[in-house]
């Protein structure tokens, strides 16, 4: 790996010398705590000289209100729009007292605005997406609507096994997907989780249960202010025990084949009590599959995973 540091001019300016002629990630040293530009990328050019800024334009500007409150005094940040740790380009602000932000210097692109968990550092929360082309952009505010979904669960006659902690909204079908909206629990028994100002679209619906959770496409359809879903949630009937050796193994996944239930396993943990009273095996949703099949498929994907000790 091929690595250069630079050290800019009083007035802001860098270059950096003899780079390979293939994708090269630029970053500032305080990329994790900086505000503006901390990251983008370039493919260098054999005897050719590419300008990269961090800051300038275009920039995106607007405000951010969530239920009629402005987001005030909270770190966001614009980056990926599949995922807020991992891309070529972040640009970090900090909202005023309106909900105001800016982001100046957007690298061309479809891109994420994302806001910072309250007392959790690096824990994000998507809001909108935005495409940036070569001109400034005011978004307005954002959200922007007072739309609403309400999830009902329907819970088997017998004990599932699920005691629902959090329901999630995100985009894209990546198993552990950025959450785009939470939805807030219901205040009284049989009522609904609400999860409000969402965009008609495809999403996937994230239920969970300490390191387990259940994932549901949904599609909401355009021209309306509130969707009505009901959910069949599956039974938790088997479980699965076992021992998994190597040195430096700390945790493993596990997923159904379609991967709508999914569990992680912690080394020398074991997956919390539904009822929350005492350590309980993990459970696995029952689909009526032969013996035997689903546990060949999970101890097939746990060699591959884990990469024994023989």
């Amino acid at each position: 790996m091929t690595r250069r540091t630079a050290i800019t001019d009083s007035n802001g300016f860098y270059r950096v010398w003899h780079l390979p002629e293939k994708l090269c990630y630029v970053k500032r040293m305080d990329e994790w705590k900086g505000l503006g530009v901390v990251a983008r990328a370039v493919v260098p050019r054999n005897g050719e000289v590419i300008r990269l800024d961090f800051g300038g334009s275009p920039i995106v500007s607007g405000s951010i209100v969530i239920d009629g409150t402005p987001l005030a005094a909270t770190r966001i940040l614009l980056g990926p729009a599949d995922s807020p740790h991992f891309g070529m380009f972040k640009c970090y602000a900090v909202t005023d007292e309106h909900g105001g932000f800016a982001f100046a210097g957007a690298a061309p692109g479809t891109h994420g605005i994302y806001c910072e968990r309250p007392q959790k550092q690096n824990d994000w929360l998507k809001i909108v997406n935005v495409t940036v082309r070569n001109a400034d952009i005011d978004l307005g505010v954002i959200p922007g609507n007072a739309t609403k979904l309400f999830i009902t669960f329907n819970m088997p006659q017998t004990d599932s096994g699920w005691t629902i902690k959090q329901v999630y909204l995100a985009q894209g079908k990546r198993v552990y997907a950025t959450p785009m909206r939470t939805a807030d629990a219901p205040t009284e028994k049989d009522k609904p989780w609400v999860i409000s100002n969402i965009d008609p679209g495809q999403y996937t619906l994230m239920m969970f249960q300490c390191s387990m959770q259940w994932r549901k496409e949904i599609e909401l359809e355009p021209g309306r202010s509130e969707w009505h879903i009901s959910l069949d949630v599956p039974r938790l009937s088997a479980h699965v025990s076992g021992r998994i050796i190597g040195d430096k193994v700390q945790s493993a996944v596990l997923w159904r084949e379609h991967k709508d239930v999914v569990a992680g396993i912690q080394a020398g943990q074991q997956e919390c009590d539904p009822q929350g009273h005492r350590p309980a095996p993990l459970q696995v949703a029952d689909d009526h599959r032969p013996p035997g099949q689903e546990m060949k498929a999970i101890a097939a994907m746990m060699r591959a995973r884990t990469r024994p000790r023989v």
